[in-house]
């Protein structure tokens, strides 16, 4: 497979990269698929660390076609409905503009949210290489354009504000590609986004904190010197439940370097490693209880979580199926793998069934979710 090899950090430029650890033959997409089994596409997950930034990061890019093959959204269920009215409320109270570009945007959701609430925005452009085939927008003032940001930079001088929404983890090469809207936006335009909170996520065992989709470890820390680098100002930041992190951020001032301390190349190394070992662990400790089990067996979530899991040795022909609350999932195959997925109400009338729940920062509203489907299940977190 052709792949894009990082010889230099993502951040600082600097040759400095060293080995850090390899997943030989992971699934490529982490979503799920109605396609057969046998074309399902594997690449070793390779992983690098600067040793002078500390930012982990894939040392082989695969063909943006390949990691996105289509839509597919995860932003349901509670965490990410108050991730939305709350990042909104902070772009509203923020932001003085009444034009903006929005990079990502997916299924239009913050733009809805944002535009029910007032009247003085005029028009929001949604940049995005792989909107929803299903959203037609309910607001009048939103453009969807179906293109990446980087062929779009000219409307940046129609629209002060630029607003992004767990994209940044996404990008290839941020610096290079937020450098053509710095150089396209005037002193005192805005760039308003949220990214998840990786540092959070890593250090809590995560495993949605890095993938072949996050190909870098885009940390609190790491921001902040991404935009000094890019001549932005933070105005404003706000930390989201652990979920998130919320950034209002002005164009102020040519770019500069941003030194970064080489202290968290041993924290962050240490963090990832420590994840591989407990999850080696966990899955020892889990093929035990479903052989002990008497009764069927679900995993929860049709995504890396259940991915991960399964690659770290969880035995899959123990298990019955995936549940997941998407209902564009419902019935496809978790990609990688054999198990198909079902909404959690196909266990309602269960009366012996475990579910292994491991899904990050939304574990807990999942297993109160389970718990008020079918009370007397078994859940492991």
């Amino acid at each position: 497979m052709n792949y894009i090899k990082r010889n230099t950090c993502v951040i600082t430029g600097r040759k400095d990269l060293e080995f850090l650890y390899k997943l030989p033959n992971f699934p490529v997409f982490i979503g799920c698929t109605d396609q057969e089994q046998e074309k399902d596409l594997f690449f070793d997950m390779e992983w690098s660390i600067s040793k002078g930034s500390g930012v982990i990061q894939l040392a082989k890019l695969l063909p943006l076609d390949v990691v996105y093959p289509g839509f597919h959204s995860e932003a349901i269920g509670g965490v990410w409905k108050r991730h939305c009215e709350q990042f909104s409320n902070f772009i509203l109270k923020n932001s003085k503009g009444n034009s903006v570009v929005e990079m990502g945007g997916s299924n239009g959701a913050l733009a809805e949210f944002c535009l029910k609430k007032v009247n003085d925005i005029y028009n929001w452009k949604i940049v995005e290489p792989n909107p929803d085939p299903n959203y037609q927008p309910e607001n009048k003032k939103i453009e969807i354009i179906e293109s990446f940001i980087e062929d779009q930079i000219s409307i940046f001088s129609e629209s002060p504000i630029f607003i992004h929404s767990h994209v940044l983890e996404h990008l290839y090469n941020p610096l290079e590609t937020l450098g053509y809207i710095a150089n396209k936006q005037n002193n005192t335009d805005e760039m308003i986004f949220s990214i998840p909170d990786l540092y959070e996520y890593l250090k809590r065992k995560y495993v949605n904190s890095i993938n072949f989709e996050h190909t870098y470890f885009l940390t609190e820390k790491v921001t902040d010197g991404l935009l000094k680098m890019l001549g932005y100002r933070v105005m404003n930041k706000r930390h989201f439940e652990g979920h998130s992190i919320f950034y209002y951020a002005q164009r102020a001032e040519n770019s500069r370097d941003f030194s970064y301390s080489n202290e968290f190349y041993q924290e962050y190394k240490k963090m990832y490693l420590d994840m591989i070992d407990y999850y080696r662990k966990d899955a020892v400790i889990l093929n035990e209880k479903m052989e002990n089990f008497n009764g069927k067996v679900y995993l929860f979530g049709g995504h890396i979580f259940s991915q991960f899991l399964i690659y770290m040795g969880l035995k899959e022909k123990k298990i019955e199926a995936i549940l997941d609350n998407s209902n564009e999932k419902n019935g496809k195959r978790l990609y990688g793998t054999g198990l198909y997925v079902f909404n959690p109400s196909i266990i309602e009338d269960e009366s012996q069934v475990l579910v292994i729940v491991k899904a990050g920062r939304y574990s807990n509203e999942i297993e109160g979710q389970l718990r008020d489907i079918n009370n007397n299940i078994v859940i492991y977190t």
